[in-house]
């Protein structure tokens, strides 16, 4: 090593000071995320500003489906501006199952069901 080098290395900073100084930037430039709450779903942030249909966004987030399947068809009836009834119908629609899911559970029923059906043929014939 040449004595050139020494002088670089002093000057540098070790990794964990240069981790903690990244952080302490992070936490102190502005955020385009800092308006909104963290896992919060970006369709709730297009709703149309409605008391109901904000109480039903909030509570969607906090995971009373239960809430939102009993009052979102009440307000899809009732509301009167058309882009309510609209958010109304996207919180119901978010919350059916995924078409793709429920055929592969018909199937992996199916399956099961087959192969029971072979393993109970197949092994009450041998006895």
């Amino acid at each position: 090593m040449s004595s050139s080098d020494a002088p670089e290395r002093a000057d540098a900073p070790s990794s964990a000071e240069a981790s903690a100084t990244a952080s302490a930037e992070r936490e102190a430039a502005p955020s385009d995320r800092s308006s909104r709450a963290p896992h919060r779903a970006r369709f709730l942030e297009t709703l149309p500003p409605h008391p109901e249909l904000t109480a039903l966004a909030e509570a969607f987030e906090r995971g009373n489906y239960a809430r939102v399947r009993a009052e979102a068809p009440r307000l899809v009836e009732t509301a009167e501006d058309e882009a309510v009834r609209d958010g109304a119908r996207e919180l119901l629609r978010r919350l059916e199952p995924d078409p793709l899911m429920k055929l592969l559970l018909g199937l992996a029923i199916v399956l099961l069901l087959a192969v029971t059906a072979f393993a109970y043929t197949t092994s009450h014939g041998h006895g």
